[in-house]
Parts: structure tokens; sequence; C-alpha cells
């Protein structure tokens, strides 16, 4: 051995080393070097000092270190386990967001989820109902000093809509009817007999129904009534409809809505945010998964001043060769949202 030898590190090896079977090995290292020598024999003056004082004062010497422990210490048998690998597969992503109610909605959490839409390109989006508050034709208690109408409502709606297509062009666009959205069937359906006679002619009642009234062909989005949603696959083994289930905490709605359909889901509707996960036996073991979806709207409108609503929109990565999907959940706070690695900020 060449170079210096530290007087500690002679010490502390001496000190194991003397006890184990190759100490004559260590003498032999430490003595090539003047360092070595020196510390060597004050290691062995001292030790021997050490333990016939003790002897001398009949207290036990202190057991010496490898009586305790193995040193060298013994390596542990170690199994290496197999990395996880990566599987392609084919895949489908869709982005879900809905609850706009124009004219109550917030242009910042919009601003939001056409970015984060920008960025993530979807194959599919799905505005999942109430896009419209429909005030005008709501059954409870109206603000006089309100003046939109119901075309200023749907103009809105329709601009917003048109944004999302230029965003994504090539992506598959659906939009759901709501409970908000269903105020315009319910008035209909009021009308007197005879006035229904002029509403049911077939070109009159085409013209009545929020498609046509959204112009939604010209801009490339499908509208899905309420009784057409839970029955038509717009993502594969999931259902996305605008929800009818309320409960007044988040994620409970989405309980229920899983409980009514057992099957896994997404909804709207009640303008919370929440994640509800169930097991499910048998021989199709898995997890059924339902997710609130928040809203895009006003957090505290007249009506619901000190409403429990959080806004937001999920993107949901589907593997169609095996079924499994993971699910990004974005939460928007005051025109912010947090993302993987990223900050979108309206």
């Amino acid at each position: 051995m060449e170079g210096h030898i530290s007087v500690g590190v002679v010490d502390y090896m001496g000190a194991v080393y003397s006890q184990q079977q190759w100490a004559n090995r260590w003498n032999q290292v430490v003595r090539h070097t003047d360092e070595g020598k020196t510390a060597l024999q004050k290691y062995e003056a001292a030790l021997t000092t050490s333990q016939l004082g003790r002897a001398s004062r009949g207290r036990k010497s202190r057991p010496p270190i490898t009586d305790v422990i193995d040193f060298p210490a013994k390596p542990f048998p170690t199994v290496i386990p197999h990395v996880a690998r990566k599987r392609k597969g084919k895949w489908l992503k869709a982005l879900l967001y809905g609850d706009s109610h124009f004219p109550f909605a917030d242009p910042r959490a919009l601003a939001v989820v056409l970015a984060i839409m920008e960025a993530e390109k979807p194959d599919v989006v799905v505005h999942v109902g109430d896009g419209m508050d429909c005030y005008g034709l709501s059954r409870f208690n109206k603000n006089p000093a309100r003046i939109h109408s119901l075309q200023d409502e749907i103009d809105a709606y329709r601009v917003h809509l048109e944004q999302v297509a230029q965003t994504v062009p090539d992506a598959e666009r659906v939009v759901l009817a709501g409970n908000h959205d269903d105020r315009l069937e319910r008035l209909l359906w009021s009308l007197p007999r005879d006035v229904q006679q002029i509403t049911r002619l077939r070109n009159v009642h085409e013209a009545l129904q929020w498609p046509s009234l959204l112009d939604l062909d010209t801009i490339g989005w499908t509208w899905l009534s309420t009784r057409e949603q839970t029955r038509t696959a717009i993502l594969p083994k999931f259902i996305v409809k605008h929800g009818e289930r309320v409960s007044i905490d988040s994620a409970m709605s989405a309980r229920r809505e899983m409980k009514t359909h057992t099957y896994s889901g997404a909804s709207g509707h009640t303008h919370r945010k929440g994640t509800y996960f169930q097991g499910k036996g048998g021989v199709d073991r898995g997890n059924y998964v339902w997710l609130e979806l928040g809203c895009t709207c006003d957090l505290y409108p007249e009506y619901a001043p000190n409403a429990n609503w959080q806004q937001g929109c999920v993107v949901i990565n589907f593997n169609l060769d095996t079924g499994g999907f993971h699910i990004s959940d974005f939460y928007i706070h005051e025109g912010n949202a947090m993302g993987p690695g990223v900050e979108y900020v309206a």
C-alpha cells in the first residue's frame, strides 16, 4: 500500500482487524508505511494499558465489537424485482367538462379548459350539459333586473362551442342535454293544446330543438338528449351523462350514480368534483369508478351565494386493447389549474 494512512483510520481499523483471523494481514499492510508502523505501535500499547487498567480495578472489559457484529458486514441476500414494462397499445383520449350555465359562465374557467384542450389534443370532447342556464324559462323567482334573453344565452353558448371546434378541429365533439336545457322541452309540453298543434308541425318542431337553435351541424357538434345518454357508447365501457343524483357532499352523488348503473362513468349536474371507487368481486375483478366533473360557471351566483361548488375538467386516456384507463383530474381555482409539470393561468 502506497501513500499515507491517517492515524485515525489506522486506529479504528486496527482495533477491529486485530481481533479477526486476518489480523496478521492487516499488520502486514500498515507496516508498509512509517505512519502505519507508528500508529500500530501506539494502538497496541494503548490496548495493553487499557486492559491492564480495567483488570486492576476489577472492571470487566468491554466486549470487542466483533462479538456484536460481523465485520466486514455480510451483504443481505437481495432479490431485485422485475421492473414493470411499458405497454403501448391503441389509445383514445377524452376531455370531459360542463355546467357552464351561460350567461353565468366563468370566462377564466373556460379559458383554462380551452388551454388544457389545446395542450392535451383529445380525440373526443364532451360537454356534459347545462351549457345554458335558460334563466328566462325557469319556474323559480327571477331577478327582474336581468335583461338578457334566451337568444343571448344561445348566442354566447354557440360562440364557446365554436371556440372548442377551432381549438380541436379533429376531435369528435359531443354536447349533452342537461336539466336546464330540458326547460325548453318542458315549456313546449306545457303550452295550450291549440298552440301545441303549431309546435308539433314537423318544421316548427325541428326548428325549436337545441341542435337547430345552436346550429350544431354547422360547427360540428353532436347533441344527445337526456334519454339517449346512457344508451350511447360515447367512450369505451364508460357512461357519460349529465347526471340526476344529487347529494350534499363531494363524490356522494358519484356514488349514487354508480349504484344506479353498476358501471364506471362520469357526470356533471352537482357542480362538485369528486371521485368514487368501488371494488367488484367475482371473475371480473377490479374497480368501478365514477367521476363528478365540477362546473365551469360562476361559483357564487345570486341564487346560490354560498354554494359548495368546484370548477374543473377531466382528461381520460383509454387503452382500447386492454380496456384500462387513466384519469387526469384538473381542479380549477380562480383561473388556475395544475397539471403534470405545467400550470394553466387565465
